[in-house]
């Protein structure tokens, strides 16, 4: 079941509440603990992007180009 806007809208009002009341719960006397009790948004799993594989090279611009510009041979063709 996938969350339309009211449902992604809610979750997200949900965590910027439970943030304001952290944040207004401060207690210097605890502050690791403080730090400890920060709210996370629940992101449900198909929401979630896509981390990269181990398996997979990433490249920048100038390595794509570098690539490219590379003279081929008639194996590779």
């Amino acid at each position: 079941m996938q969350w339309g806007t009211m449902e992604a809208f809610t979750n997200k009002m949900v965590y910027l509440l439970e943030t304001l009341v952290w944040q207004n719960g401060y207690d210097p006397k605890k502050k690791a603990q403080h730090k400890a009790n920060k709210p996370k948004l629940f992101v449900p799993p198909f929401m979630q992007k896509p981390g990269i594989d181990a398996d997979k090279v990433v490249h920048d611009i100038d390595d794509i180009k570098g690539i490219l510009a590379r003279p081929r041979s008639e194996a590779e063709a």
